[in-house]
């Protein structure tokens, strides 16, 4: 089965740099991109691209994930997560396969596998949830 590459061009859904969104949860079947900021979570069923400017408190999931600026929360890819030079992620990892660029800063756990779950499922298991 041949890998779908990660598509972060056509965005659909886009918060820009100075709007901040709070509260509920951001749910596409498109790209979204975000750099501005949105307090919440976010199911994505295409891919998600936090840009550099771009901040997330609160659990996402999506196909792919590209991350440039910071998150706070769970992330859950079925396919890649990628978290570049000016990333910083403080939370659990779960995906498909896993690209850190030198530079990122990331705190959590991750785990890789083959199948990883779909969008809605059991969110990835953290030290909190192990008590």
């Amino acid at each position: 089965m041949k890998k779908k590459k990660a598509n972060y061009e056509k965005i659909n859904t886009f918060i820009a740099q100075d709007v901040t969104i709070e509260g509920g949860t951001l749910k596409s079947t498109e790209t979204i991109r975000i750099d501005g900021t949105y307090i919440g979570d976010v199911i994505c069923q295409g891919s998600l691209c936090v840009g550099e400017t771009g901040q997330v408190k609160g659990n996402i999931e999506a196909n792919n994930i590209l991350v440039g600026g910071n998150v706070e929360g769970n992330l859950v890819s079925a396919n890649e997560t990628h978290l570049a030079n000016t990333s910083t992620v403080v939370g659990d990892i779960r995906c498909g396969s896993f690209i850190v660029d030198e530079g990122a800063t990331f705190e959590g756990h991750c785990k890789m596998v083959g199948n990883p779950p779909k969008s809605g499922s059991k969110k990835p298991e953290t030290n909190e949830s192990k008590k």
